[in-house]
């Protein structure tokens, strides 16, 4: 877990910028891979989603639609 901190900070780091949000992102989902008893009970009783075969993902790059307008 740590050594996925490690190196988003190395691969973020440029300048002053602190990716705060991505190491929030990083150890939650690392805390939901290493406790399947957490996993469980965040899935189920908080999300309030069905049991199954959930893989947890970060760090995701995707592209937004050309058709969304920002004011």
């Amino acid at each position: 877990m740590f050594l996925d901190l490690i190196n988003l900070y190395k691969n973020n780091n440029n300048g002053n910028k602190t990716p705060l949000e991505d190491f929030n992102t990083e150890y939650f989902a690392n805390i939901l891979r290493l406790y399947k008893n957490v996993n469980d009970d965040y899935i189920t009783n908080f999300l309030q989603l069905p049991d199954d075969n959930y893989v947890i993902k970060t760090q995701l790059k995707k592209d937004l639609p050309d058709k969304i307008k920002y004011k």
